[in-house]
């Protein structure tokens, strides 16, 4: 989708959505706000595997259009992240 924005304007993206910023002719501030939560994780892991996937010459579901598909490839890396809090401690 494009968005053409005008001075004191703004946008929101969803965390870990892809997204390209173009500057226009005028000066422009982007202000990236990092949140980590288990849910932005498990889309990041989807996206990790989803790419995985592909380099293998598969055609994997996009995040969040099969909740068992995204279950089913989310799930160890899920496990390894719980695994490494619990040795943190």
């Amino acid at each position: 989708m494009h968005v053409e924005l005008q001075a004191g304007e703004g946008v929101h993206i969803p965390p870990c959505h892809p997204h390209w910023v173009q500057n226009g002719s005028e000066v422009s501030v982007s202000l990236g706000i990092l949140w980590f939560s288990d849910v932005t994780a498990r889309r990041r892991h989807l996206y990790r595997v989803n790419g995985w996937m592909e380099r293998l010459g598969l055609r994997p579901t996009a995040p969040g259009s099969n909740a068992l598909s995204d279950g089913i490839k989310s799930f160890p890396l899920l496990v390894k992240r719980r695994v490494r809090r619990m040795v943190r401690g």
